[in-house]
């Protein structure tokens, strides 16, 4: 489970590197709504729990309240990737790539990550991955729990 979890940890990280590559090779900045679609994509995909919670059992007004939360924080994850990628490229200078490959970097997590990581079924899992990493955080073993 744990070189899942790191392989999954890098199909992540291909979603960050798509808006900063894309600042880094200086991709126009209409370009940013296409990766706020791929970040909602993936945050549907890989979390479709936290989107039934919302449509269930809640007024309109609500549901509009946290879809509209979780969109604006990825469109704030974008610009700040995007953002970065601005600022390494006018340190070290802006890269000559074509402007669908860091949009093609993003969209590939997608599919990579649902693939490395089944949320309806791993969710126990999950659970038990995050409780023992809270555990060795702590320094604490089972036996000085109880």
């Amino acid at each position: 489970m744990k070189a899942r979890m790191t392989f999954f940890s890098l199909a992540a990280a291909l979603l960050y590197l798509g808006p900063l590559v894309a600042g880094l090779s200086a991709a126009p900045i209409g370009l940013l709504p296409v990766f706020v679609a791929v970040f909602v994509l993936w945050v549907a995909i890989m979390r479709p729990a936290v989107w039934a919670k919302a449509t269930t059992g809640g007024t309109p007004v609500a549901l509009a309240v946290h879809l509209g939360g979780m969109t604006l924080l990825q469109v704030l994850l974008v610009i700040l990737s995007f953002a970065l990628g601005r600022g390494l490229a006018a340190m070290v200078g802006v890269l000559d790539l074509p402007v669908w490959l860091p949009v093609a970097v993003s969209l590939a997590a997608v599919p990579l990550g649902r693939m490395l990581w089944n949320p309806a079924h791993d969710s126990v899992e999950a659970d038990a991955f995050l409780d023992e990493a809270r555990r060795n955080a702590d320094g604490k073993t089972d036996a000085d729990r109880t």
